[in-house]
């Protein structure tokens, strides 16, 4: 059973988590940060947020940017993300092009080398 995840969704939140620790891949680049220290118990949700400059391109670039990540953070993030921390995923230039294996590598790379990588429990024999 994973964690549940909330959504990163006010401005002050996405500023908030960019003060924590970063990572950066080819592919993306993620920001990770605490929320609160009581809210790292067990039943605590993990939160998301997207977010692509304009750098990276036009609104249509831009969107398919987050979706590509919003699909790699779906497979990764339930069974990974640790409860109580917030979660921010910065689209690149290069998260256009990137294949879709290689940018879930990358999500998967920053996550342990942000110390915000949670094994996943064994499955329940029934």
């Amino acid at each position: 059973m994973g964690v549940r995840l909330g959504r990163l969704t006010r401005r002050a939140e996405f500023l908030r988590v960019a003060g924590g620790r970063r990572w950066a891949t080819p592919g993306l680049v993620l920001q990770v940060r605490p929320r609160m220290p009581e809210a790292r118990d067990a039943d605590a949700e993990a939160r998301i947020g997207f977010t692509v400059s304009r750098k990276v391109g036009k609104a249509v670039e831009r969107n398919r940017a987050k979706r590509r990540l919003r699909a790699a953070a779906r497979e990764v993030l339930p069974m990974h993300a640790q409860p109580g921390l917030d979660y921010v995923i910065v689209g690149r230039r290069q998260t256009l092009d990137r294949p879709y294996a290689a940018l879930v590598g990358d999500l998967r790379e920053a996550m342990k080398r942000l110390r915000a990588w949670r094994a996943a429990e064994p499955e329940a024999a029934s």
